[in-house]
């Protein structure tokens, strides 16, 4: 699955965005994209968000870049 900034930021997909997350969280429930031109996670499945959430290995970088 390859998805782009421009596809996210279409009115088309904010009008009904609900068939690319069904169709993510079949393919897979993970997606490595660039958005902004950072290196981007989009994590669609529930379990998995609490994961990443909770493992402290996941930071948010500091001092923040945008």
């Amino acid at each position: 699955m390859d998805i782009r900034i421009k596809d996210l930021a279409k009115p088309e997909f904010k009008a009904n965005p609900y068939p690319f997350y069904a169709r993510m969280r079949q393919e897979s429930s993970v997606l490595y994209t660039t958005l902004l031109r950072q290196p981007t996670w989009l994590v669609s499945r529930y379990d998995d968000v609490v994961k990443v959430l909770k493992d402290e290995r996941f930071v948010k970088d500091w001092p923040p870049r945008t």
